[in-house]
């Protein structure tokens, strides 16, 4: 079965500030706190995610027709500090 070509517009956004709360959370489970729009703006509010932290938002959103039809949180992680370690930590106690 053909589907209808759909025409939707991805984008990848640094900050969630300029996304409609009842349009994220439309889509967000309501179960999982952690995809709430007001918990990941927390984040960025202070400054908990950022440049500084390395781990830089790039949220996905997807569109139809201007409305919002699907999101996805994401975040760019640029630099390793501390995962080898704990990584390794994990990884040692698994195998004792």
């Amino acid at each position: 079965m053909l589907l209808p070509m759909r025409d939707l517009t991805v984008q990848i956004i640094d900050g969630l500030s300029s996304v409609e709360e009842k349009d994220w959370n439309r889509l967000a489970d309501p179960d999982d706190p952690f995809t709430d729009i007001r918990f990941l703006r927390a984040l960025e509010n202070s400054q908990s995610v950022g440049a500084e932290t390395g781990w830089s938002p790039c949220h996905v959103l997807v569109s139809e027709e201007d409305r919002l039809i699907a999101v996805m949180p994401l975040y760019a992680k640029d630099h390793s500090y501390g995962e080898y370690i704990f990584d390794w930590a994990w990884a040692n106690s698994s195998h004792r």
